[in-house]
């Protein structure tokens, strides 16, 4: 049986993969990208029906709770999420001062 906190996950993920294929239809992400996604939607759902199915990794690591083990996973992924989206803003940055800095030297050149 399915407890109030599952069904607010498991709902969810269902928006969140419904969010995905809607971007990935409009063409804003790659069908990789849709497909990476995808699966880790389709894992949270196992994960938040069948929980118990984690606990040889629960024992391993000597973590209490697969609500924790959830969590540090979340963790994880958003500092990488963060580290690449840093990197990515930092691209752009430069390339938008280069094409600026081109911008007003062809202007300066044609006055």
């Amino acid at each position: 049986m399915l407890i109030g906190i599952q069904i607010i996950a498991l709902v969810f993920a269902l928006f969140m993969m419904y969010m995905i294929f809607v971007y990935y239809k409009k063409g804003d992400i790659t069908r990789w990208e849709n497909i990476f996604w995808q699966v880790i939607w389709l894992g949270f759902i196992f994960l938040t029906l069948f929980p118990h199915s984690f606990d040889f990794i629960l024992g391993t690591f000597t973590i209490t709770r697969v609500l924790d083990l959830a969590m540090l996973l979340a963790f994880m992924i958003l500092t990488i999420l963060g580290m690449i989206n840093y990197i990515s803003q930092k691209k752009l940055r430069k390339q938008i001062e280069k094409i600026v800095k081109e911008l007003a030297l062809k202007k300066v050149d044609e006055e």
